[in-house]
């Protein structure tokens, strides 16, 4: 029997300057809140430009569809390389459970972003 809430976090990595920033508050504001998090770092979807071979670590997904979580925070940045389509069959496989994603995907989803224009506009 779990002891607390565990959400997962499904990004593609965590060293780019995006999820650089992003993990660590996460992580940060779960530990805070008596919350588990759990990091799968996945790649990108498909193949990606970058690297041909990195898609090959989505088997990490499965693993969070596996483990008995209460819900998935969902990194935009996932679906860089794919169409829309392909993103929301991605994020459908986690209904059921509560889902945020990290940039706005659809009415249906919560999301949270970061607008950029007032950091632009003071710098």
């Amino acid at each position: 029997m779990k002891n607390k809430m565990t959400i997962g976090l499904l990004i593609e990595g965590i060293s780019g300057p995006y999820q650089a920033g992003v993990w660590p508050g996460i992580a940060d504001t779960a530990r805070s809140l008596g919350v588990g998090c759990i990091c799968y770092c996945g790649g990108s979807l498909d193949k990606s430009p970058q690297n041909e071979w990195e898609f090959q670590r989505n088997a990490l997904f499965d693993l969070a569809l596996k483990d008995n979580l209460d819900g998935y925070i969902i990194s935009g940045s996932l679906g860089n390389h794919i169409t829309h389509e392909r993103f929301m069959e991605f994020i459908d496989r986690f209904r059921g459970k509560p889902v945020v994603s990290l940039i706005p995907i659809t009415d249906s989803i919560p999301s949270v972003y970061v607008d950029n224009r007032k950091g632009m506009h003071d710098l």
